[in-house]
């Protein structure tokens, strides 16, 4: 006999918790959204049992038959996954429901007819997301509140299957969103700059210069307050020393002091919770000493690899044609094996070519293939994946949840379940009913838009992971220009170099249009496939890949007129200021297109998300170069500034004689008018 869900049922617990408190009321309200009340429906009720018998985190479920449905879980985490399984399984709430912006249908009841559900363990024992540099969701309210986009937040990644969180510490209120975290039920990491979650030296001890051979009694006391202060919470504790030494002359120096710190954090945990879990990043100077034998890491301490920031599990380089030395542990290790994990970026912001606004410019077979060798190397602990202001990573994310629950997950399966659960049906606030499903052609034309995505975007290099986010088209043409504005063209862009190592300035800018002018040949018709699919795949498909898509493409197109504008500017045989101008403008309408695309997809509870996008800032590139027009007016039109307002607007008039009835025109108006007039309107 089936257990009937219905909008009547009640949770109860055998034990109580904050997190426990919160999984009840978010399973209620998934209950009130998706079933309708009636007055003959059966009060049936969730029990909530503790079996500390099951392995951490696990659950099983049994319909006894009657009005009880019985959960057994050993920990708070078992049964918030087994609430979450039954609203997604039986209720059908998505994992990513309110980023989605799913639409429900009430019924009367549900009927759960499985007799027995038992939980499948993960993979990987801790997953979870940073969310460094979150800055739209920390000045987005969501219509409602901070509080509900975190809390929104967290739901999604419980959902999703994680259990572990990196808050963006350097965002405003770090500890409101700890605690929520923390009574959500999840893990919270610390970051690599913060071992132990203490503060910084500097900041604490504000008089003395910063270095443990020096301060050891000082270090020692910050490291122990932060322990005492935060034994209560289920941290994930970092261990590490990051601090400059002036003591430290060699690197065997170096890993001398960072060797000894590390034991007598290991020691404060160790005395204080002699199972918590303990992790330690290897990144930048210590994973040199690492990689050198200079460590002494305990055995039982995860060691954090990281990927480069573009997805590739190899080391950072300043220029992409350097050194790339892989960030995997060793093919062979002393046993017992130690613990790895891996910190692997969704979404990435590094001033050059990141994405913060659109998703990883890696295909996901690339994507799957990193992390499912990362796992086959070792690395079996825990991912940490970067994910910054979630929404416009939502199919990545849904990739890599799919991935830590089980590695060898097919990607077409994966792609194939994420395109039938969000757009199967069009599911929107603006829908009072939702639509039927799409027919498997139509999702089969979603699925090819989402695969040609990486292929579109902007290749600086010739390797997989050397394609540019969103912040290509703008860090490198503000780069550009500011080298242009300030008259400095005889020399290289020196923040240039990383990408076209040591040539001219001319070289760069033929570098760079040759580099956007390749990707728009296919990011354009991308554009036409996703306007074409918009149909079929709604407002979300809209606020997503083809928001995505027409935000890159418009940057794209502004880039290439930028360097022809330099070009027009810089011919000394065929110099043509005007013209230079001209092509700024439309340059800066491009960027300032672009950012008007994020504008227009802030409805709704989305109202402001795009805000304060001030990583990429698509808006200031577009500022920079109406900047950079007045600078070439001057040059060509001063110190007068009427022969391009009377070739514009009096073209048949003599030279000389503009009107002086008319006041001479600010840069925006006189671009207007050119504008106007190679369109071939009339003035006026």
């Amino acid at each position: 006999m089936p257990f009937f869900l219905t909008a009547a049922v009640r949770v109860t617990a055998q034990w109580s918790s904050e997190p426990i408190r919160r999984a009840a009321a978010r399973f209620m309200r998934d209950v009130a959204a998706t079933l309708s009340p009636a007055a003959d429906a059966p009060a049936g009720e969730l029990l909530l049992c503790l079996n500390p018998a099951l392995p951490p985190e696990q659950f099983t479920i049994d319909a006894s038959g009657g009005s009880q449905l019985v959960i057994c879980a050993p920990d708070d985490l078992g049964a918030i996954y087994a609430l979450l399984h039954i609203s997604t399984q039986w209720l059908g709430v998505t994992p990513l429901w309110f980023w989605n912006d799913q639409h429900f249908t009430p019924r009367p009841y549900v009927a759960i007819t499985q007799a027995h559900q038992a939980s499948t363990p993960a993979a990987l024992p801790y997953r979870g997301w940073a969310m460094n540099d979150a800055v739209l969701l920390t000045h987005w309210n969501a219509g409602t509140s901070q509080e509900t986009v975190w809390e929104m937040v967290f739901e999604a990644l419980l959902r999703c299957g994680g259990n572990l969180v990196l808050p963006d510490a350097a965002a405003p209120a770090p500890a409101a969103r700890l605690a929520l975290a923390s009574a959500m039920g999840l893990w919270l990491a610390q970051p690599a700059a913060a071992p132990l979650g203490a503060a910084p030296f500097a900041a604490t001890h504000p008089g003395l210069t910063p270095g443990y051979n020096a301060h050891p009694g000082e270090y020692q006391a910050l490291w122990a307050a932060a322990v005492a202060g935060q034994k209560g919470q289920k941290n994930l504790w970092t261990i590490g020393y990051t601090d400059p030494d002036p003591a430290c002359a060699t690197p065997a120096q170096r890993a001398d002091t960072v060797n000894r710190a590390l034991r007598e954090q290991y020691r404060l945990i160790r005395a204080a919770l002699p199972q918590a879990p303990i992790v330690t990043y290897l990144k930048g100077e210590t994973l040199s000493l690492y990689r050198a034998g200079l460590l002494a890491i305990p055995r039982d301490v995860i060691r954090l690899w990281g990927d480069n920031g573009y997805g590739k599990m190899v080391s950072p380089t300043p220029h992409r044609a350097g050194p790339r030395l892989p960030t995997l542990p060793p093919a062979a290790e002393p046993a017992p094996a130690y613990p790895h994990g891996v910190y692997y970026h969704l979404s990435h912001s590094d001033l050059r070519a990141g994405n913060q606004l659109t998703m990883l410019p890696n295909s996901m077979e690339f994507v799957c293939r990193e992390l499912s060798e990362s796992y086959q190397a070792g690395v079996q602990a825990l991912w940490l994946l970067g994910v910054s202001n979630l929404k416009p990573h939502v199919y990545p994310i849904s990739v890599a949840a799919a991935l830590w629950r089980d590695p060898t997950t097919p990607l077409p399966t994966i792609r194939e379940n994420y395109l039938a659960q969000y757009y199967g049906a069009i599911t929107g606030p603006e829908a009072e009913n939702a639509p039927p499903p799409l027919s498997a052609g139509a999702l089969a034309s979603l699925a090819v838009c989402l695969e040609a995505w990486p292929e579109a975007t902007a290749a600086f290099g010739p390797l997989g992971d050397q394609h540019g986010g969103e912040q290509f088209a703008n860090y490198t043409t503000r780069i550009l220009a500011t080298q242009w504005l300030r008259g400095e063209e005889e020399a290289a862009a020196p923040a240039l170099a990383w990408a076209t190592g040591d040539i001219p300035f001319a070289g760069q800018i033929a570098w760079y249009r040759a580099r956007c002018a390749e990707a728009l040949t296919r990011m354009e018709p991308l554009w036409e496939r996703c306007e074409a699919a918009a149909e079929a795949g709604g407002r979300l498909w809209q606020d997503n890949l083809l928001l995505q898509v027409r935000l890159y493409a418009l940057c794209l197109h502004g880039a290439v007129l930028f360097c022809d504008a330099w070009v027009c500017a810089a011919d000394a045989g065929q110099r043509d200021y005007k013209e230079s101008f001209y092509l700024l403008g439309c340059a800066a309408d491009d960027y300032a297109a672009a950012d008007k695309a994020l504008r227009e997809a802030e409805h709704d509870k989305w109202a402001g998300f795009y805000a304060n996008d001030c990583h990429t800032d698509v808006k200031l590139t577009a500022r920079l170069l109406r900047t950079l027009m007045g600078s070439l007016r001057a040059k060509g039109d001063g110190p007068y500034y009427n022969t391009w307002q009377q070739q514009e607007l009096y073209p048949d008039a003599a030279p000389g004689t503009l009107p002086t009835t008319e006041n001479h025109l600010p840069n925006d108006q006189l671009y207007l008018a050119m504008a106007r007039r190679r369109a071939g309107a009339t003035r006026r």
